[in-house]
């Protein structure tokens, strides 16, 4: 990536929430060699922005690509959440894709991992930078720095990188099983994902979860979604009574339905923040009763966003992430 590529990136996820963004790096040390080379069949060299792996455009229309894509029909709508279980080591990514047309052929599911604030050290880490001073001298302000400012290289000790693609589940034309062959109009596709980070070095507090639906075929992405990754601990959700916490669909739309099993009748504090602490909705349920339950809380008036919801008992809280 060049800088270019990681301004506009960086501007367009702060500014539209519905956008999966996910950067795929060549010739450093976040190569992923089968995500390098899947998109390099679409594009002409980097940098360069693939849109939907149809469009090969420049960073710089991002947006402008954005408004063009927006309105296209993306076959399915993707629920999902995204958890990471310390005790297990691994993530587990439920996925609903509700379809609204027939579809016969190979379409596929994929999973890919993104981190924010990743760093490293030594040369290889270092960003070209042909914005500064010292050689274009074109001016570029974004993703933390003025990089016309910058000397070229960046140093590594002034570089986070973001959106980096850490693997991509399933291979590049997406988990081949994970829809069936023959998908009717208006049905509902279950798939998990469940994928272990052991020997990773990635941090878990700055993962993201993207799910991909794919015509393996043609390699054309319909839909996506993202969300980040919630850690969850499952000893200290057992000990409050409670397993299987899941929000779906999310994103949320009008409600957030939170869906868990009780070990025994309890009431609960349902609390809605944003990641700044600031508390949108409480509301307090009742006696809910043993066994599976659903709660579903307004979130007509939440602006787009990612949010914090936290069930707390006598006995402790839980709480997952969320996008609107």
């Amino acid at each position: 990536m060049v800088p270019r590529g990681a301004v506009y990136m960086d501007s367009i996820a702060k500014v539209k929430t519905d956008v999966v963004v996910i950067a795929v790096h060549n010739a450093d040390p976040m190569t992923v060699t089968a995500y390098d080379a899947g998109v390099g069949t679409f594009i002409s060299g980097y940098p360069s922005m693939l849109v939907d792996r149809l469009v090969d455009a420049d960073p710089s229309a991002a947006f402008t690509e954005y408004t063009d894509k927006k309105p296209n029909f993306a076959f399915a709508d993707l629920a999902i959440t995204a958890t990471y279980d310390p005790a297990t080591d691994s993530i587990t990514v439920p996925v609903a894709a509700h379809f609204g047309i027939a579809l016969n052929g190979d379409y596929r599911l994929a999973l890919v991992i993104t981190e924010d604030s990743v760093t490293g050290t030594g040369s290889t880490w270092n960003q070209s930078n042909y914005y500064s001073s010292t050689s274009q001298n074109l001016p570029l302000v974004g993703a933390g720095l003025n990089w016309q400012a910058q000397p070229n290289p960046v140093p590594a000790s002034l570089m986070e990188y973001n959106h980096v693609a850490r693997d991509i589940y399933g291979g590049f034309t997406g988990q081949a099983g994970s829809l069936p062959g023959t998908i009717a109009d208006g049905s509902t596709q279950n798939y998990t994902f469940k994928i272990s980070l052991a020997g990773k070095t990635w941090d878990v507090n700055h993962l993201e979860a993207a799910v991909l639906l794919i015509n393996a075929t043609t390699g054309i992405v319909h839909n996506g979604v993202q969300i980040p990754v919630s850690m969850v601990s499952r000893n200290e959700n057992l000990l409050m009574g409670i397993d299987n916490f899941y929000i779906a669909p999310n994103p949320v739309k009008e409600s957030i339905n939170l869906n868990f099993n009780l070990a025994n009748a309890t009431s609960m504090k349902v609390t809605v923040t944003d990641l700044m602490g600031k508390v949108f909705t409480t509301q307090s349920q009742d006696m809910l009763s043993a066994g599976m339950n659903q709660v579903s809380v307004d979130a007509s008036r939440l602006s787009s966003g990612v949010y914090i919801v936290t069930l707390e008992t006598e006995k402790g809280s839980t709480s997952l992430r969320f996008l609107k």
